[in-house]
């Protein structure tokens, strides 16, 4: 019989790149005795940190699961990477978890990645927990960094519920502000409070207590008469804060040597949200009566892994009904029936076989070739889809090549594949440039991927900065005359056409018209003339960039009895469409995106002088708390690598968005620069 939603904890590990999420998963791990012995970062050993790049990197590059057991109660510990480059899995992990633990630095303080997993889960609406980790370390402050975690998590009242008793390598143990117990050492032994620290805990004690009373009307009337309030209804009161999302907790740890593990292990039990609170979110506002552990089925996939022996590995967070070996179950997004054949319990990189699994719990299953990471697995007889999964756009890009044959043949699916396992990288095909581009986030996440298409497929690829999709237009009506006449003794060729170029408006296309009378051009010859012009507006006449927006006209020409013929008239239709383009003042387009850029209001003059550099067009400007945020149109070629600049300039505060708006005339002074690298890159190919 699957656990009762009531007994499961899913969380989620956030926070700056190395401030220890994957060592207190471990840790956690260890003490709950679903491991023997804490593996380490350093070497490669933990649990969640499994990949083979991951290992090389020392750091997390995407989301893994571990869940362990204590007292009656699963905890699904999902820990994510820290870089804002895979901000996809975070996404996927924030989503399928019902709280947020958000690791700060005892050393560097609240940093870059904590502002940005603490607004992340403010958007969510996701009740949070925070995590002081590494007061072991040479230089750790406990008191700095809780000044610094004020001053950038704002929004909602901070409680430290727990507080360290001695700093940096002389740390000694924790004092639990609820059970007002010290907890000493390793082992988490039990004390009494230190004298020393007597006045801080009081001042501490004191808010806590405030804070809990306040997130209960019956506690609030006790407190306001002066009555204690007992550890049974401290808690009481901070565990409906922390759900209704008002009141965040703060711990202290150390998650290397595992002092202050006890009362945060313990927290996990009595304060966060379990699974039965997770909103049933449907994607059509589906409603059933049946709700809970027998109702129909609603799972999403919220991570894929493609893995050479097993195959294709989808996770599974349960939101209703319960899921068996043998269960036939629909996809929504195909529309299709599968079986589950195999069913896992997951721990880090180690699938489990288990028969069945409950709503609120966490599973994997494999061999469903239909499953995608955000899609929703539903009963056939009663489908609840679940809402989909959001992801951000794209903002790098960079080109591949195959780097040989053999490469070639495997480089379409081994790329699906590597886009299948992260839902924000995507590959993309651009016609006016001829390149392939894999897409993501950032630079790390798409140096990440390219290493795995050749360490996990066998593919490698040559690199390069995309090309600008530049493209070609006419700005006005021009007109040429061109004859074609080749004589070699035998059958001639004669072809003379006259012909009339003309813009369109932006996003017309191509039209092809013939205002030929009396019998000039015969009819059959004009699909030889529009085939010409196609096979010339591939290439274009400026920089080698495809033409769009133009019309041609056909207005006169002749033939001959004899020589003329298809070949001819192409070769007549490619020469005069050259002339007649040329006459119109061929130039070149270039693609223009909506740029929103995100940045702390100190930075505003940076970000201004910048998009003026950038030949931006600043539409408006916005304030959102402490943040100033700037909607602009830029030239697409100003900004393919923006996000480096723009963490340049921030020290990493900023975020940004691109999207494409529409194509807008190059300045002519820019035009012959761009023809010129344009031709350097093709000698070079």
């Amino acid at each position: 019989m699957p656990l009762d939603a009531t007994q499961i904890r899913n969380l989620v590990l956030l926070g700056h790149s190395g401030s220890g999420k994957s060592t207190l998963a471990e840790a956690l791990l260890f003490h709950g005795g679903a491991i023997d012995r804490m593996g380490n970062v350093t070497d490669g050993s933990t649990v969640s940190d499994w990949d083979e790049e991951e290992i090389a990197r020392g750091i997390s590059l995407q989301l893994s699961v571990a869940p362990y057991m204590q007292n009656g109660v699963k905890v699904n510990v999902v820990d994510t990477p820290g870089d804002p480059s895979f901000q996809g899995e975070v996404i996927c992990g924030l989503g399928v978890a019902e709280t947020a633990v958000i690791l700060v630095d005892a050393v560097a303080g609240a940093e870059v990645g904590t502002e940005l997993a603490w607004n992340r889960v403010q958007k969510a609406g996701k009740p949070c927990v925070i995590v002081v980790n590494k007061l072991d370390r040479e230089n750790a402050e406990w008191e700095r960094t809780w000044e610094s975690i004020q001053t950038v998590c704002v929004g909602s009242t901070l409680v430290p519920v727990t507080i360290p008793i001695g700093e940096g390598p002389a740390i000694q143990g924790v004092v639990d502000l609820v059970t007002g117990k010290a907890y000493m050492g390793e082992d988490n032994t039990e004390a009494d409070i230190p004298e020393s620290m007597q006045e801080m805990v009081e001042e501490f004690r004191f808010l806590l207590v405030e804070a809990a009373a306040e997130s209960n009307d019956e506690l609030t009337e006790k407190y306001l008469e002066d009555e204690e309030l007992s550890t049974k209804e401290v808690r009481q009161g901070l565990k409906e804060g922390i759900a209704a999302g008002g009141l965040t907790p703060i711990f202290s740890t150390s998650a290397l040597t595992h002092i202050g593990l006890k009362s945060f292990g313990s927290a996990l039990h009595w304060a966060v949200p379990s699974a039965d609170q997770a909103a049933l979110s449907t994607a059509d506002d589906s409603e059933s009566e049946d709700v809970g552990l027998h109702g129909p089925l609603a799972a999403q996939a919220f991570k894929t892994v493609i893995d050479r022996y097993v195959g294709r590995i989808n996770y599974l967070r349960l939101y209703n009904g319960t899921l068996k070996k043998g269960d036939s179950v629909q996809v929504v997004s195909t529309d299709t029936e599968e079986k589950i054949v195999n069913l896992h319990s997951i721990v880090g990189k180690t699938l489990e076989g288990i028969e069945e699994v409950g709503v609120g719990d966490i599973c994997a299953v494999t061999r469903l070739t239909d499953l995608a990471t955000a899609d929703s697995l539903v009963d056939p007889e009663q489908a609840l889809p679940l809402a989909p999964i959001e992801f951000p756009k794209p903002l790098f890009s960079m080109a591949v090549t195959p780097a040989t044959k053999a490469d070639s043949a495997k480089l379409g699916q081994s790329l699906h594949q590597v886009a299948e396992e992260d839902p924000t990288l995507s590959v993309a095909h651009v016609a006016e440039t001829k390149q392939t581009l894999l897409q993501g986030i950032g630079d790390i996440q798409v140096n990440v991927a390219i290493k795995r298409l050749e360490t996990k497929f066998g593919v490698k690829v040559h690199t390069s900065i995309p090309k600008v999709p530049y493209m070609e237009t006419v700005q006005r009506v021009g007109s040429a005359q061109y004859r074609h006449k080749k004589q070699s003794g035998g059958a001639g060729q004669f072809a003379e056409v006259h012909m009339r170029v003309e813009p369109m408006e932006r996003g017309a296309g191509f039209a092809f018209e013939s205002e030929v009378y009396g019998g000039a051009i015969s009819s059959s010859y004009l699909p030889s003339i529009e085939k010409g012009v196609h096979q010339v507006m591939a290439e274009g006449v400026v920089a080698g960039f495809p033409a769009v927006d133009l019309r041609v006209v056909v207005f006169d020409g002749k033939e001959h009895p004899v020589d003329s013929k298809d070949i001819a008239f192409q070769i007549a239709g490619r020469e005069v469409f050259k002339m007649a383009a040329n006459q119109a003042g061929a130039t070149l387009l270039e693609p223009i995106y909506t740029l929103i850029v995100s940045v702390p209001e100190s930075n505003m003059g940076d970000i201004m002088g910048d998009l003026n550099n950038r030949r931006g067009r600043v539409l408006g400007m916005d304030q959102a708390e402490n943040r100033s945020i700037v909607k602009a149109e830029v030239p697409f070629a100003e900004i393919m690598r923006y996000g480096t600049d723009l963490r340049s300039m921030t020290q990493g505060r900023g975020t940004y968005e691109i999207e494409f708006l529409r194509y807008e005339e190059v300045p002519n002074h820019l035009i012959a620069k761009i023809v010129e690298d344009n031709q350097v890159q093709k000698d070079t190919e």
